[in-house]
């Protein structure tokens, strides 16, 4: 929610969710299990349309693609690479979006947003960079989650994740493994 406030004009975004192997999820792909949450946020964050999808992966562990990369282009001229694999050493999750004037980095595991900004300097050909790191409050994922859902229901107001959001983003992730298969 920090990040998205804060998006104006997205020209290329970069996800990277990587986690070691727990079993948990053995029974389905890298894509089902942890991309498609960075799906959901960057077609959330690109208010166009998807013009072009080209994804590379493998199966390491499991029978199932255990690491992915996709490339998402939009109509706009915004592109999206994304990676998800669940056979790094270290748990890593982060979204970094450059727009004109702004770059920003957000680390979910941390909860930090740092933002990268330049400010003119007189009598300089380049600009001094102002950075700023904002602290994000701790509040697991699933938490928020469920504290939203119920919210939706006592106030009978529209899901900040609605049914054709999530739709969207599940046609997406079968989209990338599709062509990682045919590939």
């Amino acid at each position: 929610m920090e990040l998205a406030a804060r998006i104006k004009n997205p020209k290329f975004i970069e996800a990277q969710r990587m986690g070691g192997f727990s079993g948990r999820a053995a029974d389905v792909d890298v894509i089902s299990d942890l991309m498609i949450h960075d799906l959901d946020i960057i077609l959330s964050l690109v208010p166009a349309p998807l013009k072009h999808v080209a994804a590379v992966g493998s199966a390491v562990l499991t029978e199932h693609i255990d690491i992915a990369n996709a490339r998402l282009e939009f109509t706009d001229g915004t592109v999206a690479n994304i990676v998800a694999s669940r056979v790094s050493e270290t748990k890593f999750r982060s979204i970094r979006v450059f727009q004109p004037m702004t770059y920003l980095s957000l680390d979910m595991t941390e909860q930090t947003l740092d933002i990268a900004t330049p400010i003119p300097t007189p009598h300089s050909t380049w600009p001094d960079i102002q950075r700023e790191r904002i602290q994000i409050q701790p509040t697991k994922p699933l938490d928020a989650e469920l504290a939203a859902f119920i919210d939706t229901i006592r106030t009978k107001s529209t899901p900040i994740v609605t049914g054709a959001v999530g739709l969207k983003a599940l046609e997406v992730a079968l989209q990338i493994k599709a062509n990682i298969v045919s590939n």
